[in-house]
């Protein structure tokens, strides 16, 4: 059998940031998927991938993330999906309507995520809920030089308040190294603070240092990585799929109202 033409497939060349990285990719639920390395390279160039009406469902989101590598499974994802469906806004963030800043899926699973995609189940009479996704590829090497050195240094601690969904144990702060080593380079490997006042699904610091400095670092890196031109800010359709390199970017998403569910995939390098 002749392997299908992806001429049609190919990423627009305009950027979805300024930065260079994000991709929008002409598919829709009609179109044969493109080959697994061919999905697997643009990932690899242009760091994450927005397709309008890629699947009618969550069974043909799957097949897109298929294509990047077996599911990642655990006891907090039915079938390898994770919904986010706002129900649990009274008792937990995370799959709730509350915001979540930007972030690197995984930490506090102690699993490697090489690659998330987001999909569109349902979107109805809904308020705000944009998904934020930052080229922290591009963010990285605009980091101030102190600040890198003392994240590579000191690490972060993140401990999990969502302990209904992290694997990691609830209460206890985690070491964690902030930046890694990965196969398509440094990066950086955190979440960002809640802000003052907002209920967090996780708390993070900057490790071994007084509150005063981790707070001033923790300061400055959200301004870097919160800086236009590396962010691109997706507004929801039903059948939209994101697709990020987790490595690559980082994402998270505005407070809304109204009745969506999103479900997260996660998929490991094939």
């Amino acid at each position: 059998m002749n392997a299908p033409d992806e001429s049609a497939l190919l990423p627009d060349p305009e950027p979805l940031t300024a930065s260079g990285a994000g991709r929008r990719l002409p598919a829709n639920a009609d179109s044969p998927l493109p080959a697994s390395a061919s999905l697997r390279a643009w990932l690899d160039e242009h760091r994450f991938l927005m397709v309008r009406d890629a699947a009618r469902d969550v069974d043909g989101a799957r097949s897109w993330l298929a294509r990047l590598g077996p599911p990642i499974e655990h006891e907090r994802r039915a079938d390898g999906v994770l919904e986010l469906d706002g129900s649990k806004d009274d008792s937990e963030v995370l799959r709730g309507c509350a915001g979540m800043p930007l972030h690197k899926d995984g930490l506090l699973m102690g699993i490697d995520v090489p690659y998330v995609g987001i999909f569109c189940e349902r979107f109805r009479d809904v308020q705000d809920g944009r998904t934020r996704i930052c080229d922290a590829q591009s963010a990285l090497k605009a980091l101030p030089d102190e600040l890198l050195a003392l994240l590579g240094t000191r690490g972060i601690e993140a401990q999990a308040v969502d302990t209904d969904y992290y694997l990691k144990e609830g209460g206890t702060w985690h070491p964690l190294p902030a930046l890694i080593e990965t196969p398509e380079g440094q990066s950086l490997n955190l979440g960002l603070p809640y802000d003052e006042g907002d209920r967090p699904s996780w708390r993070v610091r900057v490790a071994g240092v007084d509150p005063t400095t981790s707070d001033a670092a923790l300061a400055e890196l959200r301004r870097v990585l919160h800086d236009p031109r590396f962010t691109y800010q997706h507004a929801w359709r039903e059948g939209d799929l994101l697709l990020l390199a987790n490595h690559r970017v980082l994402h998270g998403r505005e407070p809304y109202r109204g009745d969506r569910v999103l479900a997260n995939l996660q998929a490991r390098r094939a």
